[in-house]
Parts: C-alpha cells; sequence; structure tokens
C-alpha cells in the first residue's frame, strides 16, 4: 500500500503536512554543509494586497532517491511585506524532481484563515545554487479562524 501511495505524491504530502514542521528544521547546523538544494519562495499576502507578516510557511516534499521514499518537511515565517525564502537543504546527494505542498499559517488571534496549496513541483539538485526556484504566492481570506494547523511549531 505504501508504494502505492508514493506513486501519487500529492495524496502523500496531503497526508503528511499535517505532520509538524519543527522550525530547528529549516536550516543546516552551523557549519554543517549541504549536498543538494531546492528553494521555495514567495509571497503571502491578504485580500486586499497587502502582505501578511509573520505568517508560518511550511514546505512538505516527497520523491525518491534510488527507490527510497523521502519525505522533507522545512518552515520558515514571513518578513513583513510577506516574502520568504525557504532553502530545501540536504545533507546528501539528491538529483530529483519532488512533489510539493505548502502551506502558510497566520499568526495566532489573525482572523485570516490558513492556506494549503499542493500539486507544485520542486527540483533538488547537487548544482549549487539550484537553477530553478519554485515560486509559491498565497492569498489568506478573512473569515472565521480556524483550528486548520498544517504546521506545528
Amino acid at each position: 500500500m505504501f508504494a502505492k501511495i508514493l506513486r501519487l505524491p500529492h495524496l502523500m504530502i496531503t497526508a503528511f503536512a499535517m505532520a509538524g514542521c519543527n522550525p530547528s528544521e529549516h536550516a543546516t547546523a552551523p557549519g554543517e554543509t549541504f549536498a543538494s538544494q531546492g528553494v521555495v519562495a514567495g509571497f503571502v499576502r491578504d485580500e486586499a494586497g497587502r502582505g501578511v507578516a509573520n505568517a508560518i510557511i511550511c514546505a512538505v516534499a516527497v520523491f525518491d532517491v534510488s527507490g527510497t521514499p523521502v519525505l522533507v518537511s522545512r518552515q520558515a515565517s514571513t518578513i513583513t511585506n510577506g516574502a520568504y525564502l525557504l532553502p530545501v537543504n540536504l545533507t546528501f546527494k539528491a538529483d530529483a524532481r519532488a512533489g510539493l505542498g505548502v502551506s502558510a499559517n497566520p499568526a495566532l488571534g489573525s482572523d485570516l484563515e490558513p492556506k494549503y496549496q499542493s500539486g507544485l513541483t520542486l527540483l533538488i539538485t547537487t548544482t549549487l545554487p539550484p537553477a530553478e526556484t519554485t515560486h509559491v504566492d498565497m492569498v489568506l481570506v478573512t473569515g472565521t479562524p480556524s483550528n486548520n494547523v498544517f504546521c506545528s511549531s
């Protein structure tokens, strides 16, 4: 059954995106080098086009390395203008396209709804920096604050 799920990476990403993105995972340790990288960048805005600061961005990617399924999750916060840059640094060599899901969770107490976007692709490559960045812009709408959290800290 697990192999069948891997053939449908979007389902797997959706299922595992609810698993917490650990804030300490988003970067390699100081002095640690990485062998492969993918980059996810974009903006989180509200319906009026204003940047949403301090939204938690979680990226979850699934790919295959020599027949072994790999699930990677990374987390970062947006800056004042709603921009974010999320490198997916790996300590092992991988050249692959990964299925990608990205969530944006506004700060607690906000009247903005979280948003999840799936069906995306992330290029992970040993050629650093990667030649391709996955751009994911999201608009958060006003609504009743939800208990649905796509990443937990």
